[in-house]
């Protein structure tokens, strides 16, 4: 009986190391979670400045195509003034090539942003999985951890009724030997 009743306060022991465990198990998933949403935030925040850095430039492409087309005008409008003209032309020429330069360098720039970005949002979205997967490990781990309540419930139960019927064994025995003096 009594080394039941051993057995039983060493199985309560273990359930209380397992739970203490699980506990502290879900307490570094629950920061690696905070810090997977943190990540998340984060990337967010640099694609949005990605989002806002390629709306200027392309802005900027397009005051540069006005500015192309504006010096174009000018050009066809400078035509009367033939001295002017090559002048006027030769520098209109170098700044076209020069504003052609920047737009391939712009267009460039946002090509590398589109990758980024959609690098970015693939690793947003597996951050997402991530999340998705340790909501759902956490789950499990809550599932886990009501088991261990209910069990360990049990055995407090159990334990009662092994320590009550022990302990009426324990006076009847006193009786009888009582009984028998």
């Amino acid at each position: 009986m009594e080394d039941q009743i051993l057995s039983l306060k060493s199985e309560l022991r273990k359930v209380k190391i397992d739970y203490e465990a699980a506990k502290n198990d879900f307490s570094d998933l629950k920061q690696s979670t905070s810090t997977l949403q943190e990540q998340r935030d984060l990337l967010n925040k640099e694609k949005k400045e990605l989002e806002l850095e390629n709306n200027q430039m392309q802005n900027q492409i397009k005051q540069l195509n006005n500015e192309i087309m504006n010096l174009t005008d000018d050009l066809e409008n400078s035509k009367s003034m033939n001295e002017n003209l090559k002048q006027k032309n030769s520098n209109l020429n170098n700044q076209i090539e020069e504003f052609e330069i920047e737009i391939s360098k712009f267009r460039h720039l946002q090509n590398d942003l589109q990758q980024e970005n959609s690098i970015l949002n693939s690793n947003i979205e597996k951050l997402d999985n991530e999340r998705k997967n340790l909501k759902n490990e956490i789950f499990e781990l809550q599932n886990n951890i009501s088991d261990l309540s209910r069990d360990l419930k049990t055995y407090k139960q159990e334990n009662e009724k092994l320590s009550n019927d022990f302990e009426k064994s324990l006076n009847e025995n006193r009786e009888i030997k009582q009984e028998n003096e």
